[in-house]
């Protein structure tokens, strides 16, 4: 009876898992792991949990757990090589692909994925030579297709990119979130050379090929409780934590507006460790409740916060940040989503640092579009319709922020970094209290690798060729520009 009760509680687990309802799947699984803590497959959904709420750390330490238990299954060692490629330890990540294929030779998910490391390292010579073999035989699934398309259009061979993509953006073995990647770069490919309209009927065969549950007037009530949780009124009287900490420098903004770019800059000064999207603030947002004892949710429950409830969750935070770099450094947090909870961040840190960049909202826009967002956290980027009402919102919401007191945030325009490097830059390292050092002038070779979107553009000294880049898709933007507000005719 235990047996069955346990293979009913897997199941259970796996199923709110592929549904997002982590925390339901997260409570079950512990419960399975009270009774029977070697449950591999428990310990398999807490990895997907932890991975889902970006705790990297957590996430890895489960995946050993079932390496551990299981040493010759090449399936964890995967989970853990494709873990380390998100985290952006490339070299861990080879070192873990090559573990999977020596317990499966013919592993080829295993065999794209080193392919994609090295990729990412800018490895592009030892990227080309593990997928060549299969390349030449024809043998590519459209994973490996995937991945030397991208090989192609670094050296600039965008017919010969598109061809390989063509073999199997329409084949039925092709996995949906294959197929979408392809026909991206396929409209990247297009636009490379020059063919607008073939590379908009590209990105829009991609995106519309994934399913989509934005509701965009939930997504304006959500920013409602926000500003109205967060209003000046409430923030003259929301208690501020005790800690004086300047370790975080918070990086905010949409997506594609030059975030990334703003946290290679910071990364390159000796003091200061780039630490991509933590996850930490969406994390606390998630627990809070729970912390401090509301049966309301976030942000509602923010005004039964007492003084020691905001220590309490600022040392939850910097406890998080000594995990991921000990010693004195500043880290960069760069969340996308973090410009949504600038009212508690000013709460549990009110001497940090915060760099808002900003972009033509166009380019923005349109970029997020043509880009691998993820369809799961970014949805409303699958159509231009979505994305204008999630930019008009950001807008208001960063509105609302910029009228409260004693909230330092300094805005970089994008397009002003791009024109005037040197006093932009001089401007931020000067924003986030630190000494000047040259070295953030050459951010480009620093040896940390991105591993968002950017992680090829940002081993570049900066380049203007981005700029204007919705210009060229005029056209088919109207939907964009109703959506934002801004009809061609206004």
């Amino acid at each position: 009876m235990a047996d069955f009760q346990r293979a009913v509680d897997q199941r259970q687990a796996v199923q709110l898992f592929n549904a997002r309802n982590y925390a339901e799947a997260e409570q079950l699984c512990k419960k399975i792991l009270r009774r029977h803590k070697d449950d591999v497959t428990a310990l398999q959904v807490m990895a997907g949990v932890a991975t889902a709420g970006i705790d990297f750390a957590r996430a890895a330490e489960y995946h050993k757990k079932c390496i551990t238990l299981q040493p010759k299954d090449p399936e964890h060692r995967f989970r853990l090589a494709i873990l380390r490629t998100f985290q952006g330890h490339y070299d861990e990540a080879v070192t873990e692909f090559s573990r999977v294929l020596k317990l499966q030779h013919d592993h080829s998910a295993a065999l794209s994925g080193m392919a994609e490391a090295l990729e990412r390292q800018g490895k592009y010579d030892e990227s080309r030579e593990i997928l060549r073999p299969v390349i030449e035989q024809g043998n590519e699934d459209a994973q490996a297709a995937f991945v030397y398309m991208t090989l192609q259009q670094h050296a600039g061979h965008h017919r010969e990119a598109i061809a390989t993509a063509q073999r199997h953006v329409n084949r039925d073995e092709t996995d949906a979130r294959t197929r979408w990647r392809l026909w991206l770069l396929i409209g990247k490919s297009y636009e490379a050379l020059s063919e607008f309209d073939k590379a908009f009927g590209a990105y829009q065969q991609g995106n519309s090929s994934v399913p989509s549950s934005f509701d965009g007037d939930a997504y304006v009530k959500a920013i409602d409780s926000v500003i109205d949780a967060f209003s000046v009124q409430a923030m003259s009287t929301l208690p501020r934590s005790r800690f004086a900490s300047q370790r975080p420098i918070f990086i905010i903004g949409m997506p594609r507006s030059g975030t990334t770019l703003v946290e290679k800059i910071l990364d390159a000064h000796p003091q200061v460790y780039g630490g991509g999207e933590l996850g930490g603030i969406s994390r606390l947002v998630a627990s809070m409740p729970a912390m401090i004892g509301s049966q309301a949710p976030y942000p509602q429950s923010i005004v039964e916060m007492t003084v020691q409830d905001s220590d309490r969750l600022a040392k939850a935070y910097l406890d998080d940040l000594s995990k991921i770099k000990r010693g004195n450094d500043r880290v960069v947090d760069k969340s996308l989503g973090n410009f949504k909870h600038l009212g508690l961040i000013s709460i549990l840190f009110p001497e940090a640092s915060v760099i808002h960049c900003m972009r033509d909202p166009l380019d923005t826009c349109f970029s997020c579009f043509a880009s691998q967002l993820s369809p799961v956290e970014h949805d409303y980027a699958l159509t231009l319709e979505h994305l204008g009402i999630v930019y008009r919102q950001y807008e208001r919401l960063m509105q609302h922020w910029s009228c409260l007191p004693n909230l330092q945030v300094m805005t970089v325009r994008y397009e002003d970094l791009l024109a005037d490097q040197e006093a932009v830059t001089r401007a931020i390292v000067q924003h986030c209290k630190l000494t000047w050092d040259d070295a953030c002038l050459r951010f480009y070779d620093s040896k940390r690798t991105a591993t968002t979107l950017s992680y090829d553009q940002v081993r570049r000294p900066i380049y203007k060729s981005s700029m204007g880049r919705a210009q060229r898709f005029e056209s088919f933007l109207e939907p964009l520009k109703l959506a934002l507000g801004r009809r061609s005719d206004a």
